[in-house]
């Protein structure tokens, strides 16, 4: 009883903070703001930043392909290009990312990774941003050439929604950092452990995320849909010597701070 009794109240005092979200997140009436049709009409009249999007893939062969397919026909953007980071000794993986490669050749870059899996996720995100590093010290030198404004993180499992480029580009070309809200797909009610998620990333990305914003708090990085400006990304590289700690394990939240 006394264990349970001291479990209990540390299980109070750590829910304390969210009690605090809550009561913010009411009083200030925090909303998702409404993008009028006007709006996202003016949008996408928008001269179009070029976008990197990042996939690390160990062992994504069974979803890899589908992931590419379904967000390439549904993406209304055109300025952007998918960079996935596999491994040499994930031979499935790879030879669906080469497919896709040869297949959209001006959409899609594939980055091998120079260590074997599995290693960290910032250590492949690493090895992708030195391929896109060394394309813009390249592009920059011949005075032509694509140089990403946004560098984005996404999992092979990922499905972006149509217009978020969009809204991407939509923002202040001085914004350094943006997190897009992340949902999870619904799952059937019986699927209790998968639906947890629903309401995490629900509480997390509806609720959390924008009082800290209001409040000036960092906001944390989900991992997947965050955008960081190239800008931001060399200063981080010129300044640490690396952009994600790869002995770090949570190195989106990190970079994120």
């Amino acid at each position: 009883e006394v264990g349970l009794f001291i479990v209990g109240v540390l299980f109070l005092l750590g829910s304390l903070d969210d009690l605090v979200l809550d009561l913010i997140h009411t009083a200030k009436r925090l909303k998702p703001r409404k993008v009028e049709r006007d709006e996202w009409a003016r949008w996408s009249e928008l001269e179009e930043k070029p976008i990197a999007i990042m996939i690390p893939a160990w062992r994504e062969h069974s979803v890899l392909e589908a992931m590419v397919r379904t967000n390439l026909a549904r993406l209304k953007y055109r300025n952007y290009r998918f960079f996935v980071g596999v491994y040499p000794n994930d031979q499935e993986t790879l030879d669906i990312a080469k497919s896709l490669e040869a297949r959209y050749p001006n959409l899609l870059t594939v980055v091998v990774t120079d260590r074997p899996g599995p290693t960290s996720k910032a250590h492949c995100l690493n090895c992708i941003l030195r391929v896109i590093s060394e394309s813009a010290r390249i592009a920059r030198r011949s005075g032509s050439g694509w140089i990403p404004h946004y560098v984005a993180i996404h999992d092979a499992e990922d499905v972006i929604h149509p217009r978020a480029l969009k809204a991407i580009n939509a923002q202040s070309s001085d914004t350094d950092f943006i997190q897009v809200p992340i949902f999870s797909l619904p799952v059937p009610t019986k699927s209790w452990v998968a639906g947890t998620y629903l309401d995490e990333f629900a509480e997390i990305h509806l609720k959390e995320i924008p009082v800290r914003e209001a409040l000036g708090m960092p906001v944390p990085s989900a991992g997947v849909g965050t955008f960081f400006s190239w800008r931001a990304m060399e200063s981080m590289g010129d300044r640490f010597g690396y952009w994600f700690d790869e002995e770090n394990l949570t190195e989106d939240y990190e970079i994120s701070l």
